[in-house]
């Protein structure tokens, strides 16, 4: 069962879900651009120090909210039908859904083109674009953590490119990065931070000042480029 509660500010009324974790030491909240609002506690946390604490944030979360509102954030989940806009490299495709041998999919002036056997089966399309961004991500990121590994003196590191709900990146102690194959929807420069902020994690695992400055040396611009994504990351969705 899902933990709500709801909370008056001002005029605004604010309904959020909590989410419990024995591994969280400190609430947090986090507004999406769909409207909802998710408070993350430690397991132990009481109803009432839940309520209190979304309280004293909740001036924040109607700003949060109200700037989704205003540049008009959609719900962006796909249907997977013709006329479908998809994001590649930051710019917009209308999906071309064809019947014919498949799956195929190309990507042509404005439109992606998908052609399956059955193209009323959703899952089918689904897959055949799945796979299209997992292997465009791949081979872009291929390009991209090799440049920032030489630039930085260490050998290329192994990676995957996988399918991902949250995180667009990690490394392992063991230098293994990971990478959600949907960062092949944002542009080229958001792509390429992902690649040096994991490729950074080679030589400092942590995300102290010694980190910030290693990665702004082989990026100096990477501060408005981890703003930018974090401001559209809410786009890419698959």
């Amino acid at each position: 069962m899902i933990e709500t509660d709801t909370i008056t500010h001002g005029a605004e009324q604010i309904t959020f879900f909590i989410a419990r974790s024995h591994q969280r030491k400190t609430a947090c909240i986090t507004v999406y651009p769909s409207g909802e609002v998710k408070l993350s506690v430690p397991a132990r946390t009481s109803p009432v120090q839940a309520r209190h604490f979304v309280e004293q944030k909740a001036g924040w979360v109607v700003k949060k909210l109200k700037e989704f509102e205003t540049r008009g954030c959609r719900d962006s989940s796909k249907k997977y039908v013709d006329g479908e806009v998809f994001l590649f490299l930051g710019k917009e495709y209308a999906l071309k859904i064809s019947q014919g041998n498949g799956p195929i999919v190309t990507l042509g002036d404005r439109t992606l083109n998908v052609i399956v056997p059955d193209p009323a089966n959703m899952r089918s399309v689904r897959v055949a674009v799945f796979r299209w961004y997992w292997f465009q991500a791949e081979m872009f990121l291929r390009e991209a953590v090799a440049t920032y590994a030489r630039m930085l003196g260490v050998p290329t590191p192994v990676y995957k490119v996988k399918n991902q709900s949250k995180r667009w990146g990690s490394c392992t102690g063991r230098n293994l990065l990971n990478f959600n194959l949907k960062i092949a929807m944002a542009p080229m420069a958001q792509l390429e931070y992902v690649a040096a902020h994991e490729v950074c994690h080679v030589r400092v695992k942590d995300h102290s000042p010694r980190y910030w400055a290693l990665l702004r040396s082989i990026m100096p611009d990477s501060d408005a480029r981890k703003k930018a994504l974090k401001l559209d990351g809410w786009k890419y969705e698959l």
